[in-house]
């Protein structure tokens, strides 16, 4: 049995990514440690099947007790109302542009103050995930995304041990990173470290391609966030083809299209699934009672729950590099649902549904040409074929088994 500790800048809740494969590997036998950080709330260790999840705190000991335990009791937080910094309405129709071009992003010259201090901060933990680490003596680490690769990479010097890279995103591509000083800040860093690590994955093709080609990188795994093999319920009949949005209720998300969209088809009825900062706004949105809301689920039940559905959609705006390449992990829930696809037309999005002949494309800006796509697939004649192709794309290649082998094959040869 081997140790591999893992390390994500996350509080390892929602991340079914770092779920899987760190299941993965302790179903393989080995004993399997995930580090990320603590939040309000969520217990220092949590014990998962095949793997312990351990949220640690930037403070030391000391400073946890005195806050904690000190100056908590003498001032207690009090709860705050968060809402979305964005302002939510009905966007305005346009003209279809397909296939999105790609986004050009304006970019400040400076980080702000905040953000600067945000980076240290990753600092600080990856520096306390390298201290609780260490002591462990892991075999092998790895790291998920380059907000952690500062601390795997420099336990793996201490240890003289194989390092793993998982980045889950174009990282300076983010529509978060809104300065030439954070793209520098960000892109030097992954230069350096990078330059460290014995193997680098990350989700789709293009991206690796991309960090092949930025890093001088011989080879990079592509691993996509497919789901588990599994069953799925007979679908039974809705009144009107339903359109199912399944997901996070947050910007960039296309949902003010879709909302403005449903107000233009008499054919699909659609439906929003999911949670986020967006929600009050977004439900304001739909004044005419148009759009049916349905409750959020767990996210092992999410493929499930979707096939009650009859065609996914998936309109993500391509606002920067990332999005623009990104392969959704919706799009292999929808598949594995048996749904037709309707989505932004970006490539890798474009790829799937052409080469496997499932669904329509559209301008995710354009909610009349939202509408128009959904018509398309229920006047086509041919939905309930796409639904077909699309399981049977799942089940042929596009499921977790399938993609999880070679990523364990290379910790096996790591390890050796």
């Amino acid at each position: 049995m081997s140790r591999i500790a893992m390390f994500v800048f996350n509080d390892g809740n929602h991340d079914q990514r770092v779920h899987k494969q760190a299941q993965a590997l302790g179903w393989r036998g080995h004993e399997v440690r995930v580090y990320c950080f603590l939040t309000p709330g969520q217990k220092p260790r949590e014990k998962r099947d095949g793997y312990l999840l351990l949220r640690e705190d930037q403070r030391t000991h000391g400073a946890r007790f005195f806050d904690d335990q000190i100056m908590g009791r003498i001032f207690p937080r009090k709860k705050t109302s968060v809402k979305t910094e964005q302002k939510v309405e009905l966007p305005p129709d346009r003209p279809p542009v397909r296939p999105c071009p790609m986004p050009v992003v304006e970019l400040q010259e400076r980080a702000l103050p905040d953000q600067k201090q945000h980076w240290r901060y990753i600092e600080r933990i990856n520096g306390v995930w390298v201290e609780r680490a260490a002591d462990w003596k892991p075999d092998l680490v790895q790291a998920h995304d380059l907000d952690a690769l500062r601390a795997a990479v420099t336990l793996a010097e201490q240890l003289d041990v194989p390092v793993i890279y998982d980045t889950h995103e174009l990282w300076s591509g983010q529509a978060f990173i809104d300065s030439r000083e954070a793209v520098e800040y960000w892109d030097a860093l992954e230069r350096e470290l990078i330059a460290k690590t014995d193997a680098v994955l990350t989700v789709n093709e293009p991206l690796a391609e991309i960090l092949k080609e930025r890093f001088s990188l011989d080879e990079v795994m592509a691993l996509h966030n497919c789901q588990e093999s599994q069953p799925v319920p007979t679908r039974k009949p809705n009144a009107k083809p339903v359109a199912l949005y399944q997901g996070a209720y947050i910007p960039h998300r296309g949902l003010e299209q879709v909302i403005a969209a449903a107000a233009l088809t008499e054919k699909v009825q659609i439906a929003l699934r999911g949670f986020g900062s967006s929600e009050p706004e977004l439900r304001a949105l739909d004044r005419e009672g148009r759009v049916q809301w349905w409750e959020p689920v767990p996210g092992p039940r999410v493929v499930e729950a979707a096939s009650q559905a009859d065609i996914g959609l998936i309109p993500f705006l391509p606002v920067c590099l990332n999005k623009y390449y990104s392969t959704p992990n919706k799009l292999f829930e929808y598949m594995s649902a048996g749904l037709a696809i309707a989505g932004s037309d970006i490539p890798e999005i474009a790829r799937f549904v052409n080469e496997h002949q499932i669904g329509e494309l559209f301008d995710p800006f354009s909610p009349s040409d939202i509408a128009r796509a959904l018509d398309t697939i229920v006047d086509s004649g041919r939905l309930q074929e796409m639904q077909t192709r699309a399981r049977a794309a799942t089940e042929s290649r596009w499921n977790w088994e399938e993609q999880i082998a070679p990523y364990l094959e290379l910790v096996d040869s790591l390890l050796k």
